[in-house]
């Protein structure tokens, strides 16, 4: 399937390029591909260099899990000694780990301290200086431990030629997901630099955003890594070549091993910023109200995502439509609680909502046409509903909601397997992955908005809609355009959840 980004800027779809962090050398290009590999039989093979051989070492690489897991996935592998000579994994109990061969005929390992949501982007570095060996997730230190003796790399002859891989051990314990930046140094970086490397900054620590891949050639004294594999960005994301970066010129073969399965495929899947939520609206509770462009229908399975911050007053309508108010909030002389109406009838227990408070409302009806409330992550309330949800307006323009309101959305789909991560612990999340029918940001996407220069009355939507004539009748995604005007002077607040 194929996605039409619409025209509001990359921080709207996940799955675009990343920008580019710092660093200044002149081939950087920032990023935007990784390598998806189907935990089958997918690898790169790096050959067997010496300059893949370093005694003090550091292992650098982004991943994102896709599938299944095993008890050990291998992410990056070289062959030596008694069982390799240097690993980086993942494992069935969300957590990274490594292992190192040294001499002595001696395997160590271990694992980071703590678990993972592996189906998010991460990056993980190894670092050995004969001294220490530590481990580091998302920049921070998760394992430590000493060590002196040498990394083993004398050759075992039972994994061929290949051996130094990304994505396999050669031939066994593949990992399936996306692989992206994966370098290797011949030092150990410090921890300085690798919180350096996950925030996207040169050696020195400037530029760069947290979770964006940046620049790696200013580290190592300028020298960069001896083995730098971009996964695509220079090489147009086409071809079995992984072009090496580094110093050492070692360039990587895309393979797929013996059983003829699809080789490792190019994706634009790759680390992004995470998603930056400064503004939302806040409305004055006597007739300040933001009117759609369309009326929003939902005649099947649907979903309702919203955070607001009541403020005070006694009513106000939180969502107004065709049939009258879906969602009131109802303040202290009523018992400070929601109403669901006109489409179910719920109510929330006396003192759910507290003024000065931000709550996550989601309001979801499945294809059975049972409804249900949820108030920050947890039930407040089931009913059912078989008509057709229909509103044109966010808050009523004689009972509005007085307070703050941020991150609207609605899907044409039920939604209540992503409740936990939509509701993100309190604080919004990224629903771009979720293909939010219509997701009126409340700000953030506002040119003007950031520095003051303008004080625009659009709040653009940054929802898609599928549509199958796109692409030459192939069908993809296009932006839903149902934009908001916001009437009677709401004004834009940097209080957000």
């Amino acid at each position: 399937m194929t996605f039409i980004l619409p025209s509001f800027g990359a921080s709207a779809i996940s799955a675009v390029p990343g920008g580019g962090g710092g660093g200044g050398a002149s081939g950087w290009n920032n990023n935007s591909h990784a390598l998806e590999f189907d935990g089958t039989d997918d690898y790169v093979s790096l050959g067997n260099s010496s300059d893949l051989a370093p005694s003090n070492i550091t292992l650098s690489l982004w991943f994102k899990a896709s599938g299944s897991v095993s008890s050990y996935n291998y992410l990056l592998f070289r062959e030596g000694g008694l069982y390799g000579s240097y690993s980086l994994r993942y494992r069935n109990n969300n957590k990274f780990s490594w292992f190192l061969g040294v001499t002595g005929n001696t395997h160590l390992d271990g694992e980071s301290s703590s678990t993972f949501t592996l189906t998010d982007w991460h990056h993980v570095a190894l670092t050995y200086d004969q001294t220490n060996i530590k481990l580091y997730v998302d920049g921070i230190e998760e394992y430590s431990a000493a060590e002196t003796r040498a990394i083993d790399y004398t050759p075992n002859s039972s994994y061929g030629t290949d051996n130094t891989t990304i994505g396999a051990a050669p031939f066994s314990d593949p990992a399936e997901g996306l692989i992206d930046e994966v370098a290797i140094f011949n030092t150990a970086l410090s921890a300085s630099q690798i919180t350096n490397i996950y925030r996207g900054e040169d050696d020195g620590g400037s530029g760069g955003t947290n979770g964006v891949p940046g620049d790696l050639s200013t580290f190592n004294s300028n020298n960069g890594p001896v083995g730098w594999w971009r996964m695509g960005d220079n090489d147009s994301g086409t071809g079995t070549t992984i072009t090496d970066q580094g110093s050492g010129g070692n360039d990587g073969t895309i393979e797929n091993g013996s059983s003829g399965n699809t080789s490792p495929t190019y994706s634009t899947d790759v680390p992004v910023a995470p998603l930056s939520n400064t503004y939302s609206v806040e409305f004055d509770g006597s007739n300040d109200h933001m009117s759609l462009t369309s009326t929003v229908s939902g005649a099947g399975a649907y979903t309702l995502s919203f955070w607001i911050r009541p403020l005070g007053g006694n009513e106000g309508w939180v969502l107004y439509g065709t049939s009258g108010e879906y969602i009131s909030y109802y303040g202290a002389i009523y018992g400070n609680k929601l109403l669901v109406r006109n489409m179910g009838s719920i109510t929330t227990a006396t003192d759910s909502i507290m003024v000065n408070n931000w709550y996550h409302v989601f309001l979801v009806r499945d294809s059975s046409n049972n409804v249900e409330l949820f108030i920050n992550g947890s039930s407040a309330g089931t009913s059912t509903f078989s008509g057709t949800l229909a509103f044109n307006k966010i808050l009523n323009p004689s009972y509005g909601l007085y307070g703050h309101f941020d991150e609207v959305a609605f899907f044409n789909s039920d939604q209540s397997a992503n409740l936990s991560s939509i509701y993100n612990s309190g604080v919004p999340d990224d629903l771009s992955s979720y293909s939010p029918t219509h997701w009126w940001r409340m700000g953030d996407n506002e040119t003007g908005v950031s520095d003051g220069s303008a004080t625009p009355t659009t709040i653009t939507d940054q929802g898609v809609t599928y549509d199958p004539s796109a692409n030459g009748g192939s069908g993809g995604y296009v932006a839903s355009g149902n934009d908001g005007t916001l009437t009677n002077g709401p004004t834009y607040s940097t209080d957000t959840p």
